[in-house]
């Protein structure tokens, strides 16, 4: 990458040379570099509804009297799928044959598939090859590690997507689309550096040159380590938490997924009062290690250790975790009583949410118990959901989640009574069901809000 930093380079030249590589690689037509799998998927997308025409390509996202629609599987669906939509994609989701039958009827320009949800869905990828007739099938396999002979190419994807950062530990920013070669070429020229919808997913030399050396690299089996390799960092991790009650269980890794390590999975009795969200949190403040805390589950948490470089870091994540667990076992017993409720919430509420540069209205209709907590609905602005939580002293705090396409929409509102009104914080974020957890529950930041008691 350095010395592709100093290079200068006419870049459809550069996507010539690197797609034929790219190709041969992956014994496939060809391949692009994107900036990142996100791009990729959407480029894709661009490229499924407006190929090379450069009329189309100049109207996206507008595809007014266009051919625009992409079907997606309902147990398919993924965090980012909306970049499909963003190019001008309509997404055509179905659950069952009769539905597909009928999104297939509708002259669909592409089909969306995940990888690792396959085994998940009503129909195989090979069956619906059969059943597609010509309908470009694109298979996000971004969490996969690549190989020699894609796999999903082997079975009649026509294009597939690769992470350039996860497996391959390439440019963080940098992502592949490897397939048909009339199709990554259209998603070339639909994407940087030229004057379409894609401009913006800029990709730079330095990168591309990174990503495709890392592929190189990674297929040869020069940057591969066994599985002997992951095993005995798991096992460094686990050793300084054998004087705890914590049972230890190898998870194996998924090779049909191509997942590459093993993960460990550290559970202990649930009476012991130590939550695994709070061993996240207490490791990342006492020593700045994090973990995916989307894999907690009440008493236990999962370690993957692809992120790990050395034995020395293994061994360092192992002492912090003992550390982090006994500072929260002490911390557990000596938890004080929660204070009892001094107001009661029940009612409807009207809120003034201010969020960056926007402010927005939302209801709250709450039922409280004797014992302060509190359950009800929760009205946003697009959507409802259930909402929960407690009244403590003079203080709340409630949680709630309304469904937003694949994602969940998260709120925590954390607020005091004075004067006859509730002002606080409130913190939102979003996940899919399979990745809930504080870091994403969280990622849209905070904002402050208001609520005042209706009829009152």
């Amino acid at each position: 990458m350095s010395a592709a930093a100093r290079a200068f380079v006419d870049l459809d030249e550069l996507a010539e040379a690197v797609g034929a590589q790219i190709g041969r690689l992956a014994n496939a037509q060809w391949g692009v570099v994107t900036a990142g799998s996100t791009a990729a998927l959407a480029l894709a997308a661009a490229a499924c509804i407006a190929g090379g025409d450069p009329e189309i390509m100049l109207r996206l996202p507008d595809t007014t009297d266009l051919p625009n629609g992409i079907i997606v599987f309902k147990t398919h669906r993924f965090a980012y799928d909306m970049v499909m939509r963003q190019v001008g994609a309509k997404l055509i989701e179905v659950s069952n044959q009769r539905e597909l039958n009928d999104a297939l009827s509708r002259e669909p320009v592409m089909i969306c598939l995940l990888a690792r949800a396959e085994n998940e869905g009503f129909v195989q990828l090979e069956n619906l090859k059969e059943q597609a007739s010509g309908i470009p099938i694109v298979v996000d396999a971004a969490s996969c590690a690549p190989k020699s002979l894609d796999p999903w190419i082997a079975r009649g994807a026509d294009l597939v997507i690769y992470s350039g950062g996860k497996c391959l530990r390439g440019p963080q920013s940098s992502g592949f689309l490897i397939g048909r070669k009339d199709l990554c070429q259209a998603a070339w020229l639909n994407g940087p550096p030229h004057y379409s919808i894609g401009r913006g997913m800029k990709v730079g030399k330095e990168e591309i040159v990174g990503a495709v050396t890392a592929l190189e690299d990674w297929l040869s089996g020069r940057t591969r380590v066994d599985e002997d390799y992951w095993l005995s960092l798991l096992d460094t991790i686990a050793k300084p938490l054998s004087k705890f009650s914590i049972v230890r269980e190898v998870l194996p890794a998924n090779q049909s997924f191509g997942q590459i390590a093993p993960r460990l999975r550290l559970s202990w009795p649930s009476e012991s009062i130590v939550s695994g969200a709070a061993l996240c949190k207490s490791i990342l403040e006492r020593h700045r290690v994090k973990l995916q805390d989307f894999w907690v589950a009440g008493s236990s948490i999962i370690i993957d250790p692809l992120s790990i470089q050395s034995p020395a870091e293994a061994e360092t994540v192992g002492y912090a975790l003992a550390e982090a667990f006994d500072a929260e076992l002490n911390a557990s017993q000596s938890i004080p009583e929660n204070t009892a409720p001094r107001w009661d919430a029940t009612g409807e509420w009207r809120l003034v949410v201010d969020y960056l540069h926007r402010r927005s209205f939302h209801e709250l209709k709450l039922k409280q118990q004797c014992d302060g907590l509190v359950a009800g609905v929760h009205h946003g602005r697009f959507g409802s959901g259930t909402v929960a939580g407690a009244v403590i002293g003079n203080a709340i705090t409630l949680h709630s989640q309304i469904s937003c396409g694949p994602l969940q929409l998260f709120f925590e509102f954390s607020g005091a009574l004075s004067e006859g009104a509730v002002q606080g914080v409130v913190t939102t974020g979003a996940a899919m069901e399979e990745h809930i957890g504080s870091d994403l529950c969280s990622q849209f930041g905070k904002g402050s809000w208001n609520g005042v008691r209706l009829g009152c």
